[in-house]
């Protein structure tokens, strides 16, 4: 587990190597969970089997969806259920579902709860870490958007075991860009685990 600072509040960072994490976040009381569509099509009668099909909010992780129109539906899918501020809104999902469900946690009743489950490469390597939610308005790309970290963040590598390539290569991109600016120790363990990375095996 890693601690991080932030000048809106410190959260933390969990490595699960048990899915029974999941089931855990799904018997919290007062929660809600917004998905990744294609991740509960994956999961949903494994991985997520614990979660009731009724708090899900399913969510299209398509660019065009990144909108305050995306975010007016979650709104009303939490308030339809009698969200009060007290709720915890549980994330699951790449950036898009990270920047969608970030926005609405910061902005509804003046700030709520929220959890992330990032599910791909790009997410558990990079977005995760940071509070930036990010929304596109019209034909302007990220115009909107607040500051307000998940209080926990949960990774959990097999995921990525259907991650599609291009998305997986995507985020790898990334890891290798950071090794690199990391300075020369995080480039050399960088190449050293660069093969096993690329089979997915570590």
């Amino acid at each position: 587990m890693m601690k991080l600072k932030s000048s809106i509040r410190d959260y933390e960072v969990h490595f699960e190597h048990d899915a029974g994490f999941l089931a855990s976040l799904a018997a919290r009381p007062q929660r809600c969970f917004a998905i990744d569509q294609n991740v509960w099509r994956l999961y949903s009668d494994t991985l997520l089997a614990g979660i009731d099909p009724a708090d899900v909010f399913l969510l299209q992780a398509e660019e065009e969806r990144k909108s305050l129109d995306t975010v007016l539906e979650l709104y009303n899918f939490l308030l339809t259920r009698s969200a009060r501020r007290n709720i915890t809104l549980i994330s699951i999902g790449g950036g898009i579902t990270q920047d969608v469900t970030g926005f609405v946690a910061s902005t509804l009743y003046r700030g709520i709860n929220w959890i992330f489950v990032p599910t791909t490469l790009l997410a558990q390597a990079d977005s995760c870490i940071g509070s930036k939610t990010s929304l596109n308005y019209l034909h302007f790309k990220n115009t909107i958007g607040t500051f307000y970290p998940p209080s926990d963040v949960f990774i959990y590598i097999p995921f990525l075991n259907t991650l599609e390539d291009p998305y997986f290569m995507s985020g790898l991109g990334e890891i290798v860009k950071l090794a690199i600016i990391g300075g020369e120790k995080a480039a050399e363990e960088m190449i050293e685990l660069l093969p096993g990375a690329l089979q997915r095996s570590q």
